[in-house]
């Protein structure tokens, strides 16, 4: 139902440090009305049909940023729907400019629900 909201392209873009592209970044948001908790959160992201390494990717909420190995144990933090959580990709050169073919998937652990939820996208976005 919200697909269509989870990814924001115009977060997509390369992440430069002290003058060097160290990965690239997009914006997202959680496909569940009420929000969760970060703990009952698995995410994936694949760049151009190549699954991105799990151990690359980082999210940034509320000032903090978190691996994403490490989200299962956060118990103290929470993913609200209007919230935009920014992704970062550890990929030293980041990615070429032009096209991209961005999947983002989230498989939401919810309380009342037997099965996860799971949300995906898929989108073209242009990198500058």
């Amino acid at each position: 139902m919200f697909d269509r909201y989870l990814l924001e392209d115009d977060t997509f873009a390369n992440v430069e440090v002290d003058g060097e592209v160290v990965g690239w970044k997009i914006g997202a948001r959680i496909g569940y009305y009420r929000g969760l908790g970060l703990s009952m959160i698995e995410l994936s992201l694949a760049v151009d049909g190549s699954p991105v390494p799990p151990e690359s990717i980082r999210l940034q909420l509320h000032g903090a940023d978190y691996r994403l190995s490490e989200i299962e144990d956060v118990l103290d933090d929470r993913w609200g729907f209007s919230e935009t959580v920014i992704l970062f990709v550890d990929q030293p050169g980041g990615l070429a400019p032009g096209e991209h073919e961005i999947a983002f998937e989230q498989s939401l652990r919810i309380s009342y629900l037997a099965v996860p939820s799971v949300n995906r996208v898929s989108r073209r976005l242009a990198l500058a």
